[in-house]
């Protein structure tokens, strides 16, 4: 396997532009994947930064790595799965804040703190007041299913 690719050309054979999910289509791909194959395959990727992404994979158990080097695809995230996961937490903790829900619900405190603003100005969570410089949120929704609305991300 000696195919290098660019991130273009990665980008439109795995349908996406998020490594983490292209490195785990590639191993869905072949019955057995080597680290050194993957290295291969995104050439592009500098070692460091694919290392690391190889690394955090790993401790978030999307992938397993034996000790022969072999890489086995443990799970993928769908997408809309982490804003689920995120609603799922919001109507547990009832209170929170994005920091609090991020943490709680194991996603990126950005990603946390997007969706709060938009659900926010839908009106399926007030804010309350603020624990020091956070805001507070409070769950008013009664959906039992996430709302299906376009998020605002920053750039």
């Amino acid at each position: 396997m000696s195919t290098s690719l660019t991130g273009n050309e990665r980008e439109a054979i795995f349908q996406t532009a998020v490594l983490s999910r292209q490195i785990v289509r590639f191993i869905k791909s072949r019955p057995v994947v080597t680290r050194q194959d993957i290295e291969k395959v995104f050439t592009d990727v500098p070692r460091k930064k694919l290392s690391g992404a190889l690394r955090s994979m790993k401790y978030r158990g999307a992938i397993k790595i034996d000790d022969q080097g072999v890489c086995t695809a443990l799970l993928e995230i769908t997408p809309g799965e982490l804003a689920d996961r995120l609603w799922k937490t919001a109507r547990m903790m009832r209170r929170f804040t994005a920091k609090s829900l991020a943490k709680t619900a194991e996603v990126s405190p950005r990603f946390a703190s997007d969706c709060c603003v938009t659900w926010s100005e839908h009106r399926f969570i007030i804010r309350i007041g603020s624990d020091h410089r956070d805001a507070l949120y409070k769950m008013v929704s009664t959906d039992l299913l996430r709302p299906n609305i376009a998020r605002k991300t920053r750039r």
